[in-house]
């Protein structure tokens, strides 16, 4: 569990994020400058509500549940059913949010974040994508996959069908390829659409195959 007051330097920088949910520290280290990340918070981040906040793909991978409290009790909410539209979330009246619940990855399990930025490391990110995929014992036959993008579409979003390409099939380059496309395919990006589209087919593709090797180099080596 992550509390929402913890800083974006403090789990970028934490040992136990880095070795259990390494895309969250990357994600969490690109946010703005060290003087951001030293005081910005996690919390901050998901609550702010935008399209291209970094840390949420990684978490909506993660199946990361947030816990929100008010005077009049308490609630647990799945992120992906936290955004609503741009800046506007299911934050009430009154309610807080307290904690970021992150269940342990499956078995055979990893995951990266990728992202492409306007101009510089400081600037809004005009792509981000989020992978965690778990393989089965041979390494070669795609268990799961999940897809968080960011800033391709008036909220942070799953790209569900182009999960569902993967999932249950070899995983080769010709249907790494396909993930892809079918991935640009589900964004509905603000501006510059054809570019945001474009770039998402890339980073999948190389997001997926990175995570690919790393699970296969871990089964190999036992």
């Amino acid at each position: 569990n992550i509390g929402a007051l913890t800083t974006l330097q403090s789990i970028a920088s934490s040992r136990i994020i880095n070795d259990k949910f390494q895309m969250l520290g990357i994600a969490c280290n690109k946010i703005g400058s060290p003087q951001v990340r030293n005081m910005g918070t996690i919390g901050g981040n998901i609550c702010n509500g935008g399209p291209s906040q970094d840390s949420v793909p990684s978490l909506l991978v993660l199946g990361a549940k947030l816990k929100l409290v008010s005077l009049k009790g308490e609630r647990r909410i799945p992120i992906e059913e936290f955004f609503l539209s741009p800046f506007q979330t299911a934050l009430r009246d009154s309610e807080l949010l307290t904690m970021i619940e992150i269940p342990p990855m499956p078995p055979r399990s990893n995951g990266c974040y990728q992202w492409l930025t306007k101009r510089t490391e400081f600037d809004e990110t005009l792509v981000g994508v989020a992978i965690l995929m778990t393989l089965d014992s041979t390494g070669s036959t795609c268990q799961d996959l999940k897809i968080g993008l960011c800033s391709v579409a008036p909220t942070p979003i799953r790209a569900r069908g182009a999960e569902g390409v993967l999932r249950g099939r070899k995983v080769e380059n010709r249907t790494i390829k396909e993930v892809a496309m079918v991935a640009a395919e589900e964004t509905k990006p603000r501006s510059r659409a054809e570019y945001r589209r474009r770039m998402t087919a890339v980073l999948v593709e190389r997001a997926v195959n990175e995570v690919w090797h790393k699970i296969r180099q871990t089964i190999v080596q036992g």
